[in-house]
Order: structure tokens, then sequence, then C-alpha cells
């Protein structure tokens, strides 16, 4: 299991003109201990700020299955 942590930037008014449109800036992959990601992502907000940035975090999950062929 890894996380990917976006980063996007705000450089707009958005469709309905209630806030920033975001595009995407950077991302980060890692397969940290959630608690220790948690500190990396609060490192990120600390320089990337909200409203001008946007952060998000994703969980990816991959399976894998062995496959017999004939």
């Amino acid at each position: 299991m890894t996380y990917r942590i976006n980063v996007a930037k705000g450089y707009g008014k958005n469709w309905n003109d209630t806030g920033l449109q975001y595009a995407h800036y950077f991302a980060v992959e890692t397969d940290m201990f959630i608690a220790d990601m948690s500190d990396l992502v609060g490192e990120l907000k600390e320089t990337y700020p909200s409203p001008a940035y946007d952060i998000t975090v994703i969980k990816k999950l991959t399976s894998s299955q062995e496959v017999h062929f004939l």
C-alpha cells in the first residue's frame, strides 16, 4: 500500500465564482507509515498554505494474482 500526496496550485476563480480553481503542481508517492506521513503533510501545508494551494492524500491499494496458463 502506498500513498500519493497531491499538491495543487490555485490560479483563478472556479466556474461558479465560489473559490479558487486548482491545477496539479506536484505529487509525492510514499510508503511511509500513516503516523510519519502526517508530519510530512503538516510540513507541506506550512510550506504551501491554503487557499493558495490544496493538498490531498490518496491511499493507493494494489493487488496481484497469479495466473496459470495451460
